[in-house]
């Protein structure tokens, strides 16, 4: 968000909207591990200049709190939400991308007293490219998997040297 706000400052926005799932969850750091049986999940967000608000059917799990800065309500709360926003002084004017947003989704908004610009998402670019640090985290999450298949190749190859049976079970209870 800090590294957005400047983009949003020049654009003359308090936010975006973010409807593409993929940025949502970038943007959120949300994932699976919060979200029970969800690699992603389904949900309107939008990204202030200081917190992500987000309107979801699914609840995060018990005890896997979101992100700070991160709030996560229902669908109807979140409009509600940005409708007492929109009715202070100053109002909400939010950024959003006409090709990810449904005319609906717009409508409601707009309907709820929220104005919104077209304007391209700051963080469609920012998370393609990765920090040193998630670099860095990147290469120590690959050389793990790598380690773990080549540890895993070896077992294999020594069971079936030994004329050992290895079944399709047997290689994923070793693996996990």
């Amino acid at each position: 968000l800090e590294e957005a706000r400047p983009a949003l400052e020049e654009a003359g926005l308090d936010g975006q909207l973010i409807v593409p799932l993929d940025e949502l969850c970038w943007v959120a750091n949300l994932r699976g591990d919060q979200l029970p049986f969800q690699a992603t999940f389904k949900a309107r967000g939008v990204a202030l200049r200081d917190e992500v608000w987000l309107g979801t059917r699914v609840k995060p799990k018990r005890g896997a709190e979101p992100p700070a800065g991160v709030r996560v309500t229902s669908v109807r709360d979140w409009l509600e939400a940005l409708r007492v926003r929109a009715a202070e002084p100053g109002g909400l004017t939010l950024g959003y991308d006409p090709a990810t947003t449904t005319e609906g989704l717009r409508a409601t908004l707009e309907a709820a007293g929220v104005t919104l610009k077209a304007s391209p998402s700051p963080f469609a670019k920012m998370r393609v490219y990765k920090t040193p640090a998630e670099l860095r985290h990147m290469g120590q999450a690959f050389r793990r998997a790598d380690e773990a298949v080549m540890k895993l190749q070896r077992w294999v190859s020594s069971q079936v040297d030994k004329g050992e049976r290895v079944t399709e079970a047997d290689v994923a209870a070793r693996m996990h």
